[in-house]
């Protein structure tokens, strides 16, 4: 049945789209309802959802070998004993509890972790004086900041169709957060904000409130005041969950693979996808999901229009890295964390930084390691920066160099460009309703963080959002 939709598919496609095969080599042809560019959260919930649950035949192209994008388990090949050190939890919202159900994933509460927490300027290596809010000062910060945030839940969650045109922004999400933390009194709820899901951002009292309360949306802030909560794969591996949708989806997934042309018009799309073994794959759909960051960079491959290259071109990001380290030298159960030397509660490092030096419950010092850089910093900047914060601390005395032992790697990963915005300026001039009509445009639909929060689920529940909108008329 498959097969014979699949031929007839091909026949229609070829007459909408012309062939690429002409101008580039390739292995195969194939014809897709849908292909699906990105397997990430957002990605990979989104393939399951058309193909299981809309009934269309998909092509999932993904960079790595496998699913899940920020959710990087690493496991120790000594001991057997599995890491995070990309995503920690879940944010139980949506459809969240169904989609892990469904896999059979078991999922238990997260509860918080008991780990000595020690602050230091990692650009001098010297420790701050720094004083943590209490944890009544923090709950009461985060009940004002929830209801605040709830005030604007349902024009961002789970995306931003309904968002308000430029003429009535409410004037406190364009306030910089710094003076909309102040005038609210949530101070004491800041550091958390940052630490959590915010990081990316940067130095947040410069930012715009609307981006930093987009990666820290009001469900998150619910969870801080006892009335939400966050989820972890009760294997202590979150990577199962994508694991068991790579199982289901099969040879549907291209995996170490990229596009590098593509072709598309509003009846249809063409794809090329190569491998990292040369081979290509040249794939017929009728409509295409972009999962993936939308940097100019990052869509060069799908000839952009002037419309779109207007559009984001207006964009700027942070690249994101994730990694493991080891060394004696990094105390065990304690976690250092980068923090600008006022040590005030507001005043974060400006890109490019390493976050935080963070003790994993393991005997052998064991730390995870997050970098957030601008659009320049590489993979061996990124590195970099880890390596000079490490011996900034050596350095200052702050880590006693024992027995001349360094900084070892044990895991390193890019997870690409994050917190995806535009400055406060064009956001004031109706960017959001630009970007958002880029949606259907070229038989072209996006999904991701970008177009709603920097968090897994809120991801999933997007993209139940849009595939209504892509698969209709199919």
């Amino acid at each position: 049945m498959l097969a014979k939709t699949a031929s007839l598919l091909v026949a229609a496609s070829v007459v909408a789209i012309p062939s690429l095969a002409t101008t580039t080599p390739t292995i195969q042809t194939i014809s897709k309802d849908v292909v699906i560019v990105g397997g990430g959260a957002a990605g990979a919930y989104a393939a399951v959802r058309v193909r299981e649950d809309y009934g269309k035949s998909i092509a999932l192209i993904e960079r790595e070998s496998h699913l899940g994008g920020a959710v990087d388990t690493w496991t120790d090949p000594k001991t057997g004993v599995p890491y995070e050190l990309g995503v920690e939890a879940f944010l139980d919202y949506g459809n969240a509890t169904k989609f892990f159900s469904r896999f059979n994933v078991s999922v238990h509460v997260s509860e918080q972790e008991s780990v000595n927490t020690q602050y230091a300027d990692f650009s001098t290596g010297h420790w701050v004086n720094y004083t943590v809010p209490t944890a009544a000062e923090r709950l009461a910060a985060f009940q004002k900041y929830a209801k605040l945030a709830e005030q604007y839940e349902d024009m961002m969650l789970p995306g931003l169709w309904d968002f308000p045109t430029a003429d009535k922004i409410p004037e406190d999400l364009l306030l910089n957060f710094g003076d909309f933390a102040r005038k609210y009194g949530i101070e004491a709820a800041v550091p958390t904000i940052w630490d959590v899901a915010a990081v990316g951002l940067g130095n947040l009292e410069t930012q715009p409130t609307f981006y930093v309360m987009q990666s820290f949306p009001a469900p998150l802030a619910r969870v801080y005041t006892g009335k939400g909560r966050t989820l972890y794969v009760a294997s202590h591996r979150n990577q199962d969950i994508y694991d068991r949708v790579s199982d289901l989806l099969g040879d549907d997934v291209f995996y170490s693979n990229v596009v590098v042309r593509a072709l598309r018009t509003s009846n249809g799309v063409s794809v090329i996808a190569k491998g990292t073994d040369g081979r290509q794959t040249e794939i017929h759909a009728k409509r295409l999901l972009i999962a993936i960051p939308p940097t100019v960079s990052n869509l060069a491959p799908f000839n952009l229009d002037k419309k779109e290259l207007n559009i984001l071109s207006k964009t700027t990001y942070t690249r994101a890295y994730a990694g493991g380290v080891v060394s004696s030298n990094l105390p065990s159960n304690t976690t250092i964390i980068n923090s600008a030397l006022s040590g005030n509660w507001l005043n974060f490092p400006d890109l490019s930084f390493l976050q935080w030096y963070k003790a994993l419950n393991s005997p052998a010092h064991y730390h995870k390691v997050m970098m957030f850089g601008n659009e320049t910093v590489d993979s061996d900047g990124s590195r970099g920066l880890v390596e000079q914060s490490y011996q900034q601390l050596v350095n200052a005395g702050t880590l006693l160099k024992e027995g001349g032992e360094g900084l070892e790697w044990l895991h390193f990963a890019d997870h690409g460009a994050v917190n995806v915005r535009a400055c406060l300026k064009d956001l004031k001039a109706g960017f959001i309703q630009e970007l958002y009509s880029l949606q259907g445009h070229l038989s072209t639909w996006y999904t991701g963080a970008a177009w709603s929060a920097q968090l897994h689920t809120p991801t999933w529940a997007f993209s139940d959002s849009v595939i209504p909108r892509l698969v209709e008329g199919l």
